[in-house]
């Protein structure tokens, strides 16, 4: 029951990084287009909007490294299987020497 409790947690958690993240995305590229338009038309010889999107998308692209590569690549399930591996290595080194590692 216990279990069941954290896998919940941990995919509600996993849910809301996803979530928060296309949260931003959509942030980003709308204030984005917003920020090209007043540039546009306030000033069309001299672009400078390309700065806010180049700076605040590298943010996006640290993030998204962050909550997909990251998190999948180094995340839980990469966690336990570590976990599980070592406790096995250690299990048969004990069974075989009388003593853990």
């Amino acid at each position: 029951m216990e279990d069941e409790e954290k896998a919940y947690r941990r995919a509600r958690a996993r849910i809301r990084e996803i979530k928060i993240f296309f949260s931003s995305l959509v942030t980003y590229l709308t204030v984005n287009v917003v920020l090209f338009l007043i540039n546009y038309l306030t000033s069309p010889d001299r672009y400078w909007f390309y700065w806010v999107a180049l700076i605040w998308g590298v943010f996006i692209v640290v993030k998204a490294f962050k909550v997909f590569v990251f998190g999948g690549l180094f995340g839980r399930k990469w966690e336990q299987r570590q976990i599980d591996k070592y406790m096995e290595k250690n299990q048969s080194n004990f069974n075989q020497n009388g003593t853990i590692d």
